[in-house]
Formats: C-alpha cells, sequence, structure tokens
C-alpha cells in the first residue's frame, strides 16, 4: 500500500506540473489574439484555460491530501520500528534521547528527507516540461533562459554545510532538553521539599532559551538564503525580459511567446 501511495503521489505530481506548465504555455495564445484583436481567439482560449485551471486544482487537491496519507505512513511504521525494538531489547530503554527520537526526530526525518524527495522530484519533472515548453517557442531564448535560471539554483548551496551544522545543533540542544526536563520531572518532589525549584527551573528556562537561540540563527540564514535567491531571481526575469524583447523587437518570436 506505501508503495502504491508513492507512485501515485509521483504520478500526480508528474500531471500538475505538466498540466501548470501547458497552462503557462496556452497563454501565449491569449496575449497573441489581444495582438492581433482576435476577439473569438480570446474568448474561446480563456474558457479553455479556465477548464485547466480546475482540472489542475483537482490534481494537486489529492496529490496534497495522498501526500499527507503517505507521510503520515511513515511516521507510523517509523514509531513501530522503534517500539518493536524496545520490546526485543534492540535499544536501551534507559536512554533518554529516546524521548527526543519519538517527539522531534521522527517528524523531521517525515519532513526534511520523504516530504523533499517530492520536492525534488517536482522540481526535476517541472523543469524537463519547461525545458521543452522554452525550446518550442524560441531556441535562442531558451538557451539564454536555462542558463539564466540556473544561477539562483547556486545561491542556497553556498549555505548548505552551515545550515546542516545549526539544524544539527538544534537536534542536540533538543535532546539536552529533554533529558533536563526528565530529569526534573522524576525528582519533581525531592526538588519541591528541598527549596531549590527556582534553580532548577532557571536552567530549565535556560535550556530552552537555547534551542530558541538556534532556531532563530537557523532562521535568520534561511531569510538571507531566501532574499539573496529572490534578488538572483528578480535580476533573472530582467535579463530575460530584455533578451525575449531583443528577439520579439527583430521578428524572431511573437509577443505571446515572451
Amino acid at each position: 500500500m506505501r508503495k502504491f501511495l508513492f507512485a501515485v503521489v509521483l504520478f500526480l505530481i508528474t500531471v500538475v506540473s505538466g498540466i501548470n506548465i501547458y497552462f503557462s504555455y496556452q497563454i501565449k495564445y491569449v496575449v497573441d489574439a489581444l495582438t492581433t484583436k482576435n476577439e473569438q481567439l480570446f474568448y474561446d482560449q480563456i474558457i479553455y484555460l479556465s477548464v485547466i485551471i480546475i482540472l489542475m486544482l483537482i490534481c494537486e487537491y489529492l496529490r496534497q491530501i495522498l501526500d499527507t496519507v503517505y507521510l503520515n505512513k511513515i511516521g507510523f511504521n517509523i514509531h513501530r520500528t522503534l517500539v518493536g525494538s524496545l520490546l526485543v531489547n534492540k535499544l536501551d530503554t534507559k536512554s533518554k534521547n529516546l524521548l527526543s527520537t519519538v517527539n522531534n526526530d521522527i517528524e523531521m526525518v517525515k519532513d526534511q528527507y520523504y516530504n523533499t524527495i517530492f520536492s525534488l522530484y517536482q522540481g526535476i519533472v517541472y523543469f524537463i516540461f519547461a525545458t521543452i515548453a522554452l525550446f518550442k517557442l524560441d531556441v535562442t531564448t531558451a538557451f539564454w533562459v536555462i542558463g539564466l535560471s540556473l544561477f539562483p539554483i547556486v545561491i542556497p548551496n553556498l549555505f548548505k554545510a552551515y545550515l546542516k551544522n545549526v539544524q544539527n545543533s538544534i537536534s542536540i540542544q533538543k535532546a539536552s532538553y529533554n533529558d533536563k526536563l526528565e530529569d526534573f520531572l522524576e525528582g519533581l518532589l525531592v526538588i519541591k521539599n528541598s527549596d531549590s525549584v527556582n534553580i532548577f527551573y532557571e536552567k530549565l528556562v535556560y535550556e530552552y532559551k537555547k534551542i530558541n537561540k538556534l532556531v532563530n540563527r537557523k532562521n535568520a540564514l534561511v531569510s538571507l538564503v531566501n532574499v539573496l535567491t529572490g534578488l538572483v531571481f528578480y535580476a533573472t526575469i530582467i535579463a530575460i525580459l530584455y533578451i525575449g524583447g531583443r528577439q520579439a523587437l527583430l521578428g524572431n518570436t511573437s509577443v505571446g511567446d515572451i
């Protein structure tokens, strides 16, 4: 069942990506109809595009639902494997990192590994369909578009290693916090009787502040990467408009193609 769901999600991602590119491709006919003042073609294309959008949204809805079902099954299987290992004494039941694994790491595996597989596949399929569509419009412009579009990809890779280190630090700090929280809860009665509540409370707060500090550092870095990527992305759009505009001015392509 899990493999079937995985295959269906990949299929729906392919369909949605293909329809998305096809929708963008069909817009050229709307623009060309406007530039040639072809009223009938304009209305026909608007209706056609509306049908395409509805079909794409239905497929995307199914994709998101099945994506969630698949990831939940992955999480369930990891939990089941973990509990099964505990029952046959393959894991140290006294390990306090076990609590962190169940509460944090399994969800992180779902989001940052399995979910990333779908995102990566979607990006690859989208790129292939877009490349085919571009070359059908204008070969010269297509080469420039593809070349310039590679620049935004470089930015995140420059920060990849540092982001990984920060994320690992967050996981370690969360495990440390869980350890201290468990110790606090186990010895709560003794702590209360010894009037040491404030001391332990301050230690817990300090540990949690360290988690927040690391999360803030990660988010600041991610924000910087997003802004730099956006800067390169919009610069790329301007360059593409210039190159495509020159092609249109020379009569090598139409306004709709651009």
